[in-house]
């Protein structure tokens, strides 16, 4: 069976028993992009909007989405550890 990179980042993400601690939990919480990054993707997305991506920007595109889709579970997981935990974030 091939794994397409969403089905990748979900496969890594499986709980497999072992619980995430408050501290790596806060450290994902408040993980986020650099504004460069940021500037990055926005150009990327006008470009994609216009249709004028080349192939490797579409490639550097569908990396930060795959990377973007990765933070989202990262801190929904966080988000949920702490909540369970009483813990502020």
């Amino acid at each position: 069976m091939a794994f397409d990179s969403h089905q990748l980042v979900q496969e890594l993400l499986s709980h497999d028993g072992h619980a995430m601690t408050p501290e790596v939990a806060r450290f994902f919480v408040e993980m986020k992009l650099s504004e460069v990054a940021l500037a990055r993707i926005s150009e990327l997305g006008e470009k994609a909007t216009q249709g004028a991506l080349t192939s490797e920007e579409s490639d550097e595109l569908a990396t930060f989405v795959t990377l973007g889709d990765l933070l989202a579970v990262l801190k929904l997981r966080a988000s949920s550890t702490l909540s369970e935990r009483g813990s502020a974030a």
